[in-house]
């Protein structure tokens, strides 16, 4: 995914060595004068000896920049002992001091069951935190919640909105996931939806220091309170050219992971080959027509969840090339794809469950990265 989802943390991996005991208490003298910056710019030019007592220092301090920094050395492992349960304290030191990205890494370690009991509405809590801030990876996650009833009540309302918002930072995965709701929303959802991504802006808006996270149904599952907010997107509606038929056409194609070209309403040729290839693949007749009948199935389909033939082919193809064996490449999730899918999430730490989805497609890409 591209954007801030793809980095999780701020610091480079370059660092040539494994040197654990520098965090151990004595090993090495602190500075005495913990300043986050220096410590950031030694670790950055590999200068690991100065740069991680320094850091360790300004942690301790209290800077929650260095908190969460911390937190991402040890759930890297590259520079220091992996310790997923240490990461969590310290992301946990900086998110209570309203520190964005630890937030969002608080609600990523809460959500996968890393180094902490796995808890998705603690990870919702967390989340709403750092996207209220404007974290681009936040936004995306929370949509996700939003859309799967994972952690919060379902509600595709909000998670269009919340797709929206990751999406006007670049996010295209977010964009997919927006677009395949745009399809399936009733024509009076699609209404609420598009107002509450009016009202969360206006609610948003800078009106001075105190913070602007508007409330929802999410309490606060911890003794923490999250940061205050800013806008984290600019005002760009989606714009319809052609016939909203076709453009919720369109966005039902791309939620299936087909490739109709821009979503702009216009019945062009890529769009009809795209639905051709869909009716290929569900054994429909190919004849291309952007009709009532074409939507509803592409309905039916997104409804139903199962990825479509071009979604398993690229997952196939992706976990031959990680070097997994998914059997023959045919679109089809046979039990050949469905174990190579297990091998690759117990080796990513992810929940095994063998199932074939637009999130595994997405792990994928970032692994071949």
């Amino acid at each position: 995914m591209k954007g801030t989802r793809g980095t999780a943390w701020a610091f480079s991996r370059a660092a040539p060595a494994v040197l654990a005991g520098l965090l151990v208490a004595g090993t090495a003298p602190a500075p005495a004068s913990a300043d986050y910056e220096s410590a950031r710019k030694a670790i950055e030019r590999n200068d690991i000896r100065a740069g991680v007592p320094a850091l360790r220092a300004a942690a301790h301090d209290g800077d929650p920049r260095a908190q969460n920094h911390l937190g991402t050395l040890f759930e890297d492992g590259k520079i220091v002992a992996r310790d997923f349960g240490r990461a969590v304290f310290w992301y946990r030191k900086a998110a209570e001091q309203g520190e964005a990205q630890g937030q969002l890494n608080l609600g990523r370690m809460y959500r996968g069951g890393l180094g902490i009991e796995r808890d998705e509405r603690r990870a919702a809590y967390w989340y709403r935190a750092a996207a209220g801030q404007g974290v681009g990876a936040a936004q995306f996650f929370l949509g996700v919640m939003y859309e799967t009833g994972r952690g919060v009540e379902p509600d595709p309302v909000k998670a269009w909105m919340w797709f929206s918002l990751a999406a006007e930072q670049g996010d295209e995965d977010a964009r997919f996931r927006r677009e395949r709701l745009t399809a399936v929303l009733r024509e009076g959802e699609l209404a609420r939806a598009e107002g509450a991504l009016r009202g969360y802006r206006e609610a948003t808006a800078p009106r001075g220091p105190e913070p602007s996270v508007p409330k929802d149904e999410i309490g606060s599952p911890d003794r923490a309170g999250a940061g205050g907010g800013r806008p984290g997107a600019a005002d760009n509606p989606v714009v319809v050219r052609g016939s909203p038929r076709v453009f919720r056409i369109q966005g039902a194609l791309i939620g299936l992971g087909y490739d109709p070209g821009e979503q702009d309403g216009e019945p062009g040729s890529r769009t009809r080959d795209a639905v051709r290839q869909f009716e290929a693949d569900h054994g429909f007749r190919r004849r291309g027509r952007l009709d009532d009948r074409t939507l509803r199935r592409l309905r039916d389909a997104l409804e139903s969840g199962k990825p479509a033939a071009t979604v398993v082919r690229e997952i196939q193809t992706r976990l031959r090339r990680l070097g997994y064996r998914p059997g023959v490449i045919d679109g089809r999730p046979g039990p050949r794809t469905r174990a190579a899918v297990e091998a690759f999430q117990r080796a990513r730490g992810l929940p095994v469950d063998g199932r074939l989805s637009l999130d595994l497609m997405r792990e994928l890409r970032d692994a071949g990265r």
